[in-house]
């Protein structure tokens, strides 16, 4: 039949052809596997940044950050089933109980989150989970004008205000 000339590493003896065999299927069930998890950081991070651009998008035009701006994270932590921190950070001064912020000053939003993937998960025990974090920052500029009897002594060094 064959010679030892003519045949490939692979098939030397018959059990080593089912032996390759076997790790061709569990390199191929590895590959599905990474595909399904490998996706999830990619998503979330898209999803921090419309996140983000929708809350500097709404202080920028209301020039404030007020119940509105709570409600609006609410809504989107809701949206997104997401609990990130938000931190907000500018040259804020407070008035009526809203941070203001005057037109054409810049101020930035951080948001920070974190995605735990599954790498391996026994039928008993716990999980081996990585942890991701991924965070995503906008600067953005007040677009809202304020009068001068409506603005007090804003603070010198800006004024950073952590939501959460």
């Amino acid at each position: 039949m064959y010679t030892k000339r003519q045949r490939g590493w692979w098939q030397r003896e018959e059990g080593e052809l089912y032996l390759a065999d076997l790790l061709k299927i569990a390199i191929f069930l590895c590959l599905i596997v990474t595909f399904i998890y490998l996706p999830q950081p990619f998503i979330r991070y898209v999803q921090l940044t419309y996140f983000c651009e929708t809350i500097v998008k709404n202080i920028e035009l209301s020039g404030c950050i007020n119940e509105n701006t709570h409600l609006l994270i609410e809504e989107l932590e809701e949206v997104y089933q997401i609990e990130p921190d938000v931190t907000f950070g500018g040259p804020f001064f407070t008035k009526d109980g809203e941070q203001r912020i005057q037109m054409q000053q810049r101020f930035t939003v951080t948001i920070t989150d974190r995605v735990c993937i599954e790498v391996v998960k026994p039928t008993f025990g716990n999980p081996l989970t990585l942890t991701i974090p991924l965070s995503k920052k906008i600067t953005g500029m007040s677009l809202h004008h304020w009068r001068e009897n409506e603005i007090l002594a804003a603070p010198q060094g800006g004024y950073q205000y952590n939501y959460g």
